[in-house]
């Protein structure tokens, strides 16, 4: 060989030499550190997480440690598609970019991945299924279909004998359907399963009523309000009890709690204006009927208001 062609072979060798260091220090670009959990916030080992590069479609792999933390050292830059899979969770994809080159190792500490269980997956598709049996039933009932609705409240009752708006709303149909026993019983197992829950005295007070037990009735409807004070209809149907028992200053106090939240009712102002009218406060009476007579849009009703208070003239 000549010392020319030495030479050439010499300035090849060199300029494979300067292309490839470059190519080569690419594979200590990234140094990768991350966790993974359970949803329970539990840390997972043995996670086999891979990576694969889309550009070269090149592979890297490792594992999480009893900490569930993991590092992959030296990754080039790029971009990857990224696997992780245990057994009994849901597999984890997605994309991580390290397109930048780096001329050092730059450390990345990726956010925590959480992977799901199987029977989590089953356990969050299961309460959409009992949550959409629920919507429809409801919507069921808002039609009247008591039947239709019921199908659906015992699918939810099977899966979860406790469910407490499944049980409530089975009460609320059968009282529609006029099976009052089967009412009470599913109401009362709800303030036994959740002895806050307001509308279940409510409707175990409109139970009772259909029984004609307006002691109980007062009793459950006085529960609810307890726990719910501004509720309208229970200061409705309370008053009327304690108007019928003669209780009147007890029923005035009811009704007057009623108008503090609807001001203009007609039949509020009207019983008012009696249970004045009963304690001889006559200008009072005629106060509250007057403005009972004001709202009312019922031509009968507004006649014998007036009768009312134009008997009332003089006193």
């Amino acid at each position: 060989m000549t010392y020319r062609n030495l030479f050439v072979v010499v300035m090849v060798l060199s300029l494979c030499v300067v292309f490839v260091l470059p190519c080569s220090a690419q594979y200590r670009e990234y140094y990768i550190t991350g966790k993974v959990e359970d949803s329970n916030g539990q840390p997972l080992d043995k996670v086999k997480i891979s990576l694969r590069d889309v550009t070269f479609n090149r592979g890297f792999s490792t594992k999480t440690n009893i900490e569930g933390k993991f590092k992959l050292a030296g990754l080039p830059h790029g971009i990857y598609r990224v696997t992780m899979e245990k057994e009994g969770f849901q597999t984890f994809t997605g994309e991580w970019k390290f397109e930048a080159p780096q001329t050092r190792m730059k450390k990345v500490d990726v956010k925590t991945i959480i992977l799901v269980s199987e029977s989590k997956v089953k356990e969050i598709e299961a309460a959409k299924e009992m949550g959409d049996h629920l919507k429809g039933a409801t919507d069921k009932i808002r039609e009247q279909d008591f039947d239709g609705a019921m199908v659906l409240l015992e699918k939810i009752h099977k899966e979860k004998p406790d469910d407490v708006n499944a049980i409530y709303l089975m009460g609320v149909c059968y009282f529609n359907k006029q099976k009052v026993p089967e009412a009470m019983e599913r109401f009362i197992k709800v303030t036994e399963l959740t002895p806050d829950f307001p509308g279940a005295y409510y409707q175990l007070g409109n139970c009772y009523m259909q029984k004609g037990d307006k002691d109980k009735a007062l009793e459950n409807y006085q529960k609810g309000l307890e726990l719910k004070p501004g509720d309208f209809i229970s200061l409705y149907n309370g008053g009327l009890i304690l108007y019928e028992k003669e209780k009147t200053d007890e029923a005035l106090d009811y009704f007057g709690k009623a108008l503090e939240l609807q001001p203009d009712s007609p039949v509020m102002l009207e019983f008012s204006g009696l249970c004045y009218l009963r304690k001889e406060d006559y200008a009072k009476a005629r106060e509250y009927l007057e403005k009972a007579k004001a709202v009312y849009k019922d031509p009968e009703k507004i006649k014998s208001l007036q009768e009312v208070i134009d008997g009332l003239r003089g006193l």
